[in-house]
């Protein structure tokens, strides 16, 4: 007879032999993602950011594993990213088993400090068990996200924008100038956001800013404030009309993290201009590639970006909790 169920921390180096059946249930795509993540954690020198829980069974007097969960994290971050957490058995999923590995993995995830998990998984998984995993594991969808991706010719020549006008953030010692006043700009883009709407319940402005900072791309000279193109420059009399964060993976990979407007200068095809300007400041970065995330619901954000050429590379499903 099995005993009860157990969890217990698993070394990296038995990572290896564990992958090929902790994957065998998921997409190509989604299977790689994660080997990816993984292989940047250890190439790093951030794999102390592994946290790996196996759940098992003594049967016959031999410990049998039959469910797993994977998350990383990155010190100074208050935010984890739970890779996959999946049954090894054949049986249907039990509560109970997954209980066990979800009080396991919090418990690891909250002495490190993280207070906001997120868990991406395959748009089209609805299956029984996916929907189990995800509701005992105590998480809540957030949004459906299309990933997209566009080619980048340095030597390209586009209209330049007229209406609008970057201004980079400044920096000091790793920390940004008057980043108040940039998250209370954030917080005014979020007011009825159509981008992933459902994150506001999990995270503020300076939560989220904070988690972009963390990012292995962050680039801090990529960090924007949006103006009226006619608006001075510092003048508290015209206040900044957005905000614009961009990241660099590598050298030839800019990615568009945020882009948000305040309610007010909305209506007005700004859009376009500003997707200008991002294309501008890529090449200038010499970035032959722009990927970003869009929500699905956000008809208006996708028409937009459909227009500049970008198109979908890959679609997953984002469900969010706070620990």
């Amino acid at each position: 007879m099995p005993s009860p169920i157990q969890t217990r921390v698993v070394s990296l180096e038995t990572l290896p032999e564990l992958l090929p059946t902790f994957l065998q249930n998921l997409s190509i795509a989604r299977g790689q993602i994660i080997v990816d993540q993984l292989h940047n954690m250890v190439d790093s020198g951030k794999a102390d950011g592994i946290d790996l829980v196996v759940a098992y069974e003594e049967r016959d007097g031999i410990e049998v594993d039959i469910a797993a969960a994977i998350a990383i994290s990155f010190q100074g971050s208050d935010s984890a990213t739970l890779l996959h957490a999946t049954q090894f058995q054949s049986e249907s999923p039990n509560a109970n088993l997954i209980e066990a590995v979800r009080f396991h993995l919090d418990k690891l995830l909250t002495l490190r400090g993280m207070r906001f998990v997120q868990w991406a998984s395959d748009v089209d998984d609805f299956s029984e068990a996916a929907e189990l995993w995800r509701e005992a594991m105590g998480f809540e969808w957030a949004a459906d996200l299309d990933y997209l991706s566009v080619s980048i010719d340095p030597k390209s020549k586009r209209d330049s924008p007229q209406r609008i006008r970057l201004e980079p953030t400044r920096w000091l010692m790793g920390s940004m100038i008057n980043e108040d006043d940039f998250a209370r700009i954030v917080d005014q883009t979020y007011i009825d956001t159509l981008d992933c709407p459902a994150l506001l319940n999990f995270r503020t402005a300076e939560q989220t800013i904070a988690s972009y900072q963390q990012s292995g791309a962050f680039a801090p000279h990529l960090w924007f404030t949006l103006h009226r193109a006619e608006a001075p420059t510092d003048s508290a009399d015209t206040p900044p009309i957005g905000v614009l964060v961009l990241a660099m993976h590598g050298t030839k990979v800019a990615e568009l993290v945020y882009m948000g407007v305040v309610p007010a200068a909305r209506g007005m095809s700004l859009g376009k201009e500003v997707i200008q300007s991002v294309i501008e400041t890529v090449q200038t970065a010499g970035a032959s590639r722009l990927i970003l995330a869009v929500d699905q619901q956000n008809v208006y954000a996708r028409r937009l970006y459909d227009a500049f050429g970008l198109k979908c590379m890959l679609r997953e499903s984002v469900a969010v909790k706070n620990l």
